[in-house]
């Protein structure tokens, strides 16, 4: 989704710089193609999925690690007085009864 959402983006560039070019839109037409060409060419689309894969399982690791590590340091929270607000709706029993039950967990006062 991303590479389809980038080559969307170097169309529409391309295209503006097109539209600007005035006179010299012919010699921009006559560079751009071939380089264009020369970029499908060499793209090797069947190493771009295991590409991606690789990059997000280590973005998944980094992320684990870190989140794991901030959660290992925070205290429990210790709420003493909890506001809620409401708004009027059928949702509001819920809001109320999750916050009295936060209430009774931390012998905290709505």
């Amino acid at each position: 989704m991303i590479l389809i959402l980038d080559v969307w983006l170097v169309v529409l560039s391309i295209g503006e710089w097109l539209k600007d070019a005035g006179p010299q839109r012919v010699w921009l037409e006559l560079l751009l193609l071939p380089v264009a060409i020369a970029l499908l060419i060499s793209a090797d689309v069947d190493h771009i999925p295991a590409g991606l894969a690789k990059l997000a399982s280590k973005v998944r690791a980094r992320t684990s690690r870190s989140t794991q590590a901030v959660a290992t340091n925070l205290p429990s929270p210790l709420y003493q007085k909890i506001l809620v607000p409401l708004d009027h709706t059928e949702r509001d029993r819920e809001a109320i009864a999750h916050a009295t039950a936060m209430a009774k967990q931390h012998n905290a006062t709505l």
